[in-house]
């Protein structure tokens, strides 16, 4: 089992930095052929990941930040289907790309103080790293449209109600309970747990993927001018 602490700053950003980190730990566990699960978890008891700061990003120009959009969704996309089967236990915000990155791991389990949210339409933006298309793949369209066009963030239990996460525990066992069920995983055949994965891939993800980051960048380079 590897571990992925989240721990850039008090608020975990989704950063350059953070990003860069995550696919330096998520090579070093996929070249190393014990490993067969992270965990990706915050060192920060009271959140997750508030996301990206969507004030900073709206200021950059479009091309760069196009570059940041595929750098962030390359390293997700990993996440999602590489070989390691990914663990997110989620205590307290996981906020915009905090909420994306979560959606990326293969199961989600979650703290009871967790929350998930997509607040990017307060300032008048759109989900930029998946949330577009992985929020209504896990939650169903109605649930992921509401989500997206409020703002307004879920609890854990709602969470778990919409299939969000697969279980909800207390705060103080979510990181015991992220390991057990990485080892429980890992335990697996692991060509039958790679198989299941590449089956259950949604083939049009990538194109609706496109879509989201071409809107994303039309709408910052609109911005910009």
């Amino acid at each position: 089992v590897g571990i992925a602490w989240l721990k850039a700053k008090p608020v975990n950003p989704i950063s350059q930095e953070l990003v860069r980190d995550l696919e330096t730990v998520y090579d070093r566990a996929e070249a190393d052929p014990e490993i067969k699960s992270l965990v990706i978890a915050s060192a920060n008891n009271a959140i997750f990941s508030a996301g990206a700061d969507l004030k900073a990003f709206m200021s950059i120009e479009g091309d760069a930040v196009g570059e940041i959009i595929d750098a962030t969704n390359g390293v997700f996309r990993a996440l999602e289907t590489g070989r390691v089967t990914t663990i997110a236990a989620v205590n307290g915000m996981a906020l915009g790309g905090g909420c994306e990155l979560a959606m990326s791991a293969n199961v989600r389990l979650a703290g009871e103080s967790a929350s998930f949210g997509q607040p990017e339409i307060n300032l008048g933006l759109v989900p930029g790293f998946g949330g577009t298309q992985r929020l209504p793949r896990l939650v169903g369209r109605t649930a992921a449209f509401e989500m997206i066009a409020s703002g307004d963030a879920i609890s854990a239990w709602r969470a778990l109600e919409l299939g969000l996460v697969a279980e909800v525990v207390p705060d103080h066992e979510l990181f015991d309970a992220a390991i057990a069920l990485a080892e429980r995983l890992g335990a697996q055949p692991q060509g039958a747990v790679g198989k299941s994965k590449d089956l259950l891939d949604d083939p049009t993800f990538e194109a609706g993927l496109a879509r989201e980051r071409n809107g994303e960048l039309a709408h910052a380079r609109a911005e910009y001018e």
